[in-house]
């Protein structure tokens, strides 16, 4: 994954779903979560995300950091 894009991973749908989570993350300068899905060879995946912004040195935030937990089976158990 180390030097690919969200375009060059996901379909154009879902990756600008997930750089429009990321953008509100950096504008914002907080953590935020977010549900969001993405096509696996084995189908949709659906996880729960939490971002949050890394700053340098003079505060500004430079890039985003994620921790991504998958909660498809729940969302489906809920259905």
């Amino acid at each position: 994954i180390i030097g690919k894009t969200d375009q060059d991973l996901l379909n154009p749908h879902l990756a600008s779903h997930i750089i429009a989570n990321d953008q509100k993350v950096l504008q914002s300068g907080t953590s935020q979560e977010f549900e969001e899905q993405v096509q696996l060879p084995d189908g949709i995946r659906t996880y729960l995300s939490v971002k949050f912004p890394l700053f340098d040195a003079a505060g500004t935030p430079y890039a985003i950091c994620g921790i991504a937990t998958d909660i498809t089976a729940r969302k489906q158990a809920e259905r």
